[in-house]
């Protein structure tokens, strides 16, 4: 959930789940809104449904990113258009998917509903300066030293998706649109 509202499933005396609607305050919860209680799995998607239209009406934040699903990788676009002609090209299509799969692609199940980015700089333990090294802004109090700024997409839940490494004085705040247009 995006915001400060989020949906709280909670287990009642009955063995109902309630659905509510709450609103954060730091680690404090409020419950903003009841939305009712499910006694199966079905009417459990409806509530949900309903308090996830709740909190999108009420929210005060808006959403970083459109509500869209997630767009399929150059990888899977490319073997979706992929055109099989023989022997050979079946060899290679199995050969990318197991190097895919071997690399973790093939294991990655979560769906992209929301994006974690961190930015780190490191600094070389030298003053001369190659490629991508520059002195620039130094959280270890080494600005004269050559730097790299790292950014690292990751899924909800830590799961390392795409990097990128920009020159050592660019500026962390200037990095974040740029990884999202190349995400």
């Amino acid at each position: 959930m995006r915001g400060d509202l989020t949906i709280r499933k909670v287990r009642t005396a009955s063995g109902a789940t309630a659905v509510q609607v709450v609103q954060n305050e730091g680690k404090q919860h409020s419950s903003l809104k009841h939305i009712g209680s499910a006694h199966n799995e079905d009417e459990l998607e409806l509530l949900m449904a309903e308090a996830r239209k709740y909190a999108e009406a009420h929210c005060r934040q808006p959403s970083l990113f459109a509500d869209t699903p997630p767009s399929p990788s150059p990888f899977q676009t490319v073997l979706a258009h992929s055109k099989l002609v023989g022997v050979t090209h079946q060899f290679a299509r199995d050969t990318l998917l197991a190097c895919a799969r071997k690399c973790g692609l093939g294991a990655l199940q979560e769906k992209f509903s929301l994006v974690l980015y961190d930015v780190t700089t490191l600094y070389f333990e030298s003053f001369n300066e190659y490629d991508f090294q520059r002195p620039g802004f130094s959280k270890d109090n080494k600005p004269r030293q050559p730097q790299i700024v790292i950014g690292l997409i990751t899924t909800r839940s830590g799961f390392p998706v795409m990097h990128e490494v920009f020159e050592g004085n660019t500026f962390e705040g200037h990095t974040m649109l740029a990884i999202v247009h190349w995400f």
